[in-house]
């Protein structure tokens, strides 16, 4: 599984669950997850990613935009 890098959006309890809101860093995706840790949230993240596909679009934006600050 890739490595993604997170930013806590937000921690917060909902129906007694511990929820987190956690942003990857360099897009505008936002993943929200139960867990009991920031580790663990940060885990099913990537795990959702992997899951939807969206693996695959960061990586293909995150080469986009590196062949973009070369031609500029």
């Amino acid at each position: 599984m890739p490595k993604y890098e997170f930013e806590l959006v937000e921690e917060y309890f909902l129906e007694g669950e511990h929820r987190y809101r956690l942003k990857v860093k360099g897009t505008n995706l936002i993943v929200n997850v139960a867990a009991d840790t920031l580790e663990e949230a940060a885990s099913k993240a990537a795990g959702i990613l992997e899951h939807s596909g969206a693996a695959e679009f960061i990586k293909l934006n995150r080469v986009e935009a590196k062949q973009g600050d070369k031609t500029s």
